[in-house]
């Protein structure tokens, strides 16, 4: 089990930022298990329909899919709305370190890091560099 201050930033890394739980795991120098257990349950911001104590999210997966669960008497229960509760955006850092392959870490603002491109598009590149190659090797030889 981690201690006070390893629990608190635990769940500030996990909780705020994207970074993979293997990824909080090295940071920390925990293991996945002492991590998972130290992860708090964060809150869901509505009242539970029936005894009325706060709604929470057990982990991301369940904040993601909006499955919150009573703590006090077991209720589930899917919500609508924001992915994240108040209390998760509050806790959101906007840097955010991550580990490119092999690289330290390194501060990088999570709302500044460019979408991801799509296979077609870079599909679609490589037919048109293929085929500018191609253009060029058969203009050079006519020549």
């Amino acid at each position: 089990m981690a201690d006070d201050q390893t629990r608190a930033e635990i769940n500030r890394l996990y909780w705020g930022s994207d970074a993979s739980v293997g990824e909080i795991a090295d940071r920390l120098g925990v293991s996945r298990r002492a991590l998972y257990d130290s992860i708090d349950p964060t809150p869901a911001g509505e009242p539970c329909r029936d005894c009325g104590s706060e709604l929470q999210f057990r982990n991301r997966t369940a904040a993601e899919r909006r499955e919150a669960s009573c703590a006090e008497c077991g209720r589930e229960e899917r919500l609508t709305g924001s992915t994240l509760s108040p209390a998760a955006e509050d806790l959101e850092d906007p840097q955010v370190e991550q580990m490119a392959r092999g690289a330290r870490l390194s501060p990088v603002r999570t709302r500044e890091v460019p979408p991801m491109v799509s296979a077609p598009a870079i599909g679609g590149a490589l037919l048109a560099g293929l085929a500018a190659g191609a253009l060029i090797a058969y203009a050079v030889r006519r020549r």
